[in-house]
């Protein structure tokens, strides 16, 4: 839309995404949800795009506290010094949209 170009939507268009609720984990108590996938190549096309979506308007607002929550995640519930540390990386490639396999 701020681009100008044209486009339409479909209403009677109809997508079945598979549930990702088994990916979920509660940290803090149960209040706070982290995403994080077991798969590894899902694990880090989720991590590179959750980047890129703190790095749009109206959403860098998020950037902090999924830093607080995935850090609290992968340092504190899963002692998982290199899982955070890919987080970090795929994130960061996120928000400069480098989107190639790394």
């Amino acid at each position: 839309m701020r681009s100008g170009l044209g486009y339409g939507t479909c209403l009677d268009a109809g997508y079945l995404h598979p549930s990702g609720m088994a990916d979920v984990r509660r940290v803090l108590g149960g209040r706070v949800p982290v995403y994080v996938p077991a798969d590894p190549e899902r694990a880090a096309i989720t991590y590179r795009n959750l980047g890129y979506l703190t790095s749009r308007p109206g959403l860098r607002w998020r950037r902090l506290p999924d830093e607080a929550r995935y850090a609290w995640f992968h340092l504190v519930e899963a002692r998982d010094y290199e899982g955070w540390r890919a987080w970090r990386r795929l994130s960061r490639a996120g928000r400069r949209e480098r989107f190639v396999a790394s």
